[in-house]
């Protein structure tokens, strides 16, 4: 029987050996995404989701830095970090 709708709190993605690659979540706290993570198990990532009505982009992760982008009512708003403490802010 063909189904409309699928429910679910997170949906992985997962390679052949079982290892998780992306995943879609929902929390209850308005935060939801798309995170798809490195095949080397780096920690790095690429997230697009929401966050109480806000979109967002971070591109990143543990290691070299982190790129974290996103839109609001008050205009577009960009930080780029180095990830030793170093960041710089941009906003339009």
């Amino acid at each position: 029987m063909e189904q409309d709708t699928i429910r679910a709190r997170r949906i992985e993605l997962i390679d052949e050996n079982g290892t998780t690659r992306a995943f879609l979540q929902a929390e209850s706290q308005g935060v939801s995404g798309l995170v798809v993570v490195s095949p080397e198990g780096s920690g790095m990532s690429a997230t697009i989701g929401m966050y109480n009505g806000i979109p967002y982009l971070v591109l990143g992760g543990e290691g070299p830095g982190t790129v974290y982008a996103s839109l609001n009512s008050h205009g577009p708003y960009v930080r780029v970090s180095d990830g030793k403490g170093k960041h710089k802010t941009f906003k339009v």
